[in-house]
């Protein structure tokens, strides 16, 4: 892939290297940034295209790592004119590298990096209209935690569906199929778009089409 340039302090890849699997056989299609783990280079230029195409006001991830994808939903932010990010890491290190990378990147008024564990920080009843869980083991708990800020329009985007089975034991994601209305993307590590089910604005705007 060619890289597409959106981080301008990030820009050496190479070939996703998860391992195949059976909706995505060919996983090496996919980049990832040298420097580390994190997401898919094509998961951060999707997490920009999807603050810019819902206008979220409040924007949560759990699991900062280095600032990826905080600083690429920050950047949509920036280019819509409002939103904030609010991001949570437990790792000293990570969080230091995270908060110097938006920095850098010009975003860091966009984003707030939040330094301890999301099953248990504090949150200001603020409502969330767009979720990135990529934290813990337990990311259903993660989920969970801000499942009562959700807004009605709200959405839950969740990185690594896929593991080292076709479905992650790890994470037990079929404990959420009677709360939200999933869609699987077939991406190296899978990705999930969530929303709640039984959303009365929803089933509304549902029955109107």
């Amino acid at each position: 892939m060619r890289n597409p340039e959106q981080f301008r302090t990030l820009r050496e890849t190479w070939p996703e290297t998860h391992k195949a699997w059976s909706l995505c056989p060919e996983p090496t299609l996919w980049s990832a940034y040298q420097d580390g783990g994190g997401a898919e280079v094509e998961t951060h230029v999707w997490l920009e295209s999807m603050v810019h195409l819902l206008k979220p006001k409040t924007v949560v991830e759990t699991g900062s790592y280095f600032g990826w994808s905080a600083t690429a939903m920050a950047k949509g932010c920036r280019d819509n004119g409002f939103g904030h990010v609010f991001t949570f890491e437990i790792n000293d290190t990570w969080i230091a590298k995270a908060r110097a990378f938006a920095m850098a990147e010009g975003v860091g008024d966009w984003v707030t990096f939040l330094h301890g564990d999301s099953h248990t920080m504090p949150w200001p009843e603020t409502s969330v209209d767009l979720m990135f869980c990529d934290g813990s083991d337990d990311r259903v708990g993660e989920i969970r935690r801000f499942q009562p800020f959700l807004s009605s329009r709200a959405l839950v985007l969740a990185h690594d569906a896929i593991g080292g089975g076709e479905y992650n034991p790890q994470f037990v994601w079929h404990r959420l199929q009677e709360e939200f209305v999933r869609v699987l993307l077939p991406t190296p590590r899978g990705l999930w778009i969530m929303q709640r089910r039984g959303v009365p604005e929803v089933e509304a705007a549902l029955r109107e089409v």
